[in-house]
């Protein structure tokens, strides 16, 4: 692999709505450009929800008031979807996150799902055989990869 050492690029990294451009080595993207970029804008909003809204109601959608199962179709899309719903039985006005700890909750779906994702990994951080299975890829393959990095990150460190 050859690096360049005193070539420099520009890109655009977007800031909370306004782009500043930023010049940086001409280097692979590893854990320092991860760190600057990483953000649950890069998860899929619709998964996340449906992965987030899956763990709250395990026995399937219910309405939160009278505990009926929701059967009809549009008011099953809507609770699936995140949005206000109404009981048939009993009318009450509802979404997914209604009496349950997210109850409330001003963030995105992605970025609750980052967030326990995060919180899971400062108490149990990942073995190089769950990283493979993530990534679907080889346990080979991630060490090959692990040590391709680390070699790249010591010598952007020297420079």
């Amino acid at each position: 692999m050859e690096l360049k050492e005193n070539s420099t690029k520009t890109h655009n990294c977007e800031t909370q709505g306004e782009v500043k451009t930023e010049s940086r080595k001409s280097t692979p993207f590893f854990i320092e450009e991860l760190s600057r970029t990483f953000s649950a804008k890069l998860f899929d909003e619709d998964a996340c929800r449906q992965w987030v809204i899956g763990r709250l109601h395990l026995d399937g959608a219910r309405c939160p008031g009278c505990n009926v199962p929701l059967q009809d179709k549009s008011t099953l899309a809507n609770f699936w979807q995140g949005k206000r719903c109404c009981c048939k039985s009993c009318g009450r006005w509802f979404t997914a996150k209604t009496r349950t700890f997210l109850q409330g909750m001003q963030m995105e779906f992605r970025q609750v799902f980052l967030l326990a994702v995060l919180l899971d990994l400062m108490e149990n951080p990942p073995t190089p055989e769950l990283i493979a299975r993530f990534v679907g890829v080889s346990l080979n393959t991630v060490s090959f990869w692990h040590k391709k990095i680390k070699v790249v990150e010591v010598v952007e460190n020297e420079q």
